[in-house]
């Protein structure tokens, strides 16, 4: 068998390893329309994997900043009924948006929109199914890879029972933290969205039993 059909059976066998994963997931997932509200590519991955359609505004976007995301989940039903102003930034090929209340600003970036008329069309499209009864908060915090006594206060104050904060293993100490190793000296951006290897079925994200979180366990 020549190079080239290995890999390919190699290939073959790491996405059928893969799919039984993600089935074996969605048999164990009672939830199949949660609203999941996170602050980066998160809650989008959880949705893709489940299976589930998006009853969430927050799919292929982030806040860059912890605090605005806090504000946001702070009154969500407001944000959602708003139209952001396109703001610019050099060097983002992205549509940014921002969104103002009471004399505040929040930023969102809508880093996997092609335009901004769209990534704004899917923010109301998609508030607009939120089940305000059924809200689940994922925060991944890796902020210059450290706690604060601010962002774990503003956590603390989120209003809606079902919220996880993922963040590095140290300082938290919070059934409500899920820690994970995966913020060592090899950490990037979308880390916790990258397979653990070229041959694992697992994301670091599943690392968190999310499954069982949507559930009520």
């Amino acid at each position: 068998m020549g190079i080239s059909k290995l890999k390919n059976l190699a290939t073959d066998i790491v996405e059928r390893r893969r799919a039984s994963y993600l089935a074996k997931k969605r048999r164990r997932n009672r939830n199949h329309a949660p609203t999941i509200i996170a602050n980066n590519c998160v809650g989008g991955v959880m949705y893709h994997d489940l299976g589930l359609r998006f009853t969430s505004p927050t799919i292929n976007l982030f806040f860059p900043k912890s605090a605005d995301f806090f504000a946001f989940v702070d009154d969500i039903e407001y944000f959602v009924s708003q139209t952001p102003t396109q703001v610019y930034e050099e060097g983002k090929k992205y549509p940014i948006g921002e969104f103002s209340k009471d004399g505040r600003t929040i930023r969102v970036d809508f880093m996997h929109y092609k335009t901004f008329d769209e990534a704004v069309s899917k923010w109301q499209e998609r508030g607009k199914r939120i089940d305000y009864d059924n809200i689940f908060v994922v925060v991944e915090y890796p902020e210059e890879l450290r706690e604060t006594d601010e962002a774990y206060k503003n956590f603390k104050n989120v209003k809606y029972k079902n919220k996880r904060m993922i963040t590095n293993p140290v300082g938290f100490t919070n059934s409500e933290i899920v820690k994970s190793d995966l913020y060592d000296d090899k950490f990037f951006w979308g880390k916790i969205l990258r397979y653990k290897s070229k041959f694992s079925q697992k994301r670091y994200l599943d690392d968190f039993d999310y499954v069982s979180f949507l559930n009520g366990d």
